[in-house]
């Protein structure tokens, strides 16, 4: 095989490939009756948490309380994660009655993800403990962007000196809708 005609088959795949998913679409049952997928679970991490980050909104639900901070950080893709989706906004709240309160506005970046950001965690040796509740350090994220349906995670745990890296896959809209509900997903309460 000449190295010269390696272009050519590639471009020839990947327009067999593009015709393939178009064709998926066009088969594809109406969204409105399909049930979403289930979201990937979140992904913990123990990589260090970066200097630098956005500002935190005043107030109790997102300032650091003393007892420690973790890291979030959301990935937003589509095409089960062949393409990262940017420029979507990635609203972070901590969970409150009756209201989340906003502790962060971020938008993702080229690779779908935003900024890692503090927030105060749950400590990893309660998480051995039965019985307890953290309700006050679980978060809430909803991703959104033109296009496509909103999504929003609800019962995100974050642990102290960990980064939680919460996956958001993005489903485009039809195109004959403009908007749609949003898609909801609630994490099963961790057992604290």
């Amino acid at each position: 095989m000449k190295s010269s005609a390696l272009p050519a088959q590639w471009r020839a795949q990947m327009e067999k490939y593009r015709q393939e998913m178009l064709a998926m679409q066009a088969a594809a049952p109406d969204r409105e009756t399909a049930a979403p997928p289930a979201p990937p679970p979140p992904v913990l991490s123990p990589d260090p948490l970066p200097a630098a980050e956005p500002a935190p909104a005043e107030g109790p639900p997102c300032a650091a309380d003393g007892e420690g901070t973790g890291g979030l950080q959301v990935r937003a893709f589509t095409a089960d994660g062949a393409f990262p989706v940017e420029g979507a906004t990635v609203r972070v709240y901590a969970r409150q009655t009756p209201q989340p309160a906003l502790c962060y506005l971020l938008q993702t970046d080229r690779d779908g993800l935003t900024p890692t950001v503090r927030l105060p965690g749950i400590p990893l040796q309660d998480t051995q403990a039965p019985g307890r509740t953290e309700g006050e350090r679980l978060y809430e994220v909803w991703t959104e962007k033109e296009g496509y349906y909103s999504v929003q995670h609800r019962q995100i745990a974050v642990y102290n000196d960990t980064v939680t890296r919460q996956p958001v896959r993005m489903i485009p809209l039809p195109d004959d809708r403009e908007s749609a509900p949003p898609q909801i997903f609630t994490a099963d309460r961790p057992d604290l």
